[in-house]
């Protein structure tokens, strides 16, 4: 077993229903994506361990990323600016057009290793949902 310091959903939306006017994420060629943390954990990496999280669901942080002129980000990826959760400095990286697939939208948590400290052989375990907002109604499509 292998840590990893990303973790996301590689097909999120397809990029037609994001980009549809009627569909109310991106209005004004703006967006914003959400992360919620609903629990942590630092973990062991050796290779033996699994865990799983059975627990009531509690919020311990979010973040959200507006990103402007979604469709002029000339690059395949976008990362946002780094933010701080539970003593841990994450960034959300984007794929606007699909790490795997060009028909979806794909959101990434990436835990900033070089500003979170962790111990050789471990890493945190995240119980997480990403969003979308849109924007006329303030609604947001988890996932």
């Amino acid at each position: 077993m292998m840590s990893s310091s990303r973790s996301g959903v590689a097909c999120m939306v397809p990029l037609k229903t994001l980009k549809s006017p009627s569909a109310g994420f991106l209005v004004k060629d703006t967006i914003a994506f959400g992360v919620e943390f609903i629990q942590f954990e630092k973990v062991p990496c050796n290779g033996l361990e699994t865990r799983s999280f059975i627990q009531e669901k509690m919020s311990s942080g979010s973040h959200c990323w507006c990103i402007e002129d979604f469709s002029q980000l000339d690059r395949p990826t976008a990362f946002s600016k780094p933010f701080q959760i539970a003593g841990y400095t994450w960034r959300l990286l984007l794929y606007p057009e699909g790490a795997f697939n060009k028909d979806y939208v794909s959101l990434y948590l990436t835990l900033d290793q070089s500003k979170s400290q962790l111990p050789p052989s471990s890493g945190v375990m995240v119980d997480m949902v990403f969003s979308i907002k849109k924007s006329q109604s303030g609604a947001y499509t988890k996932r």
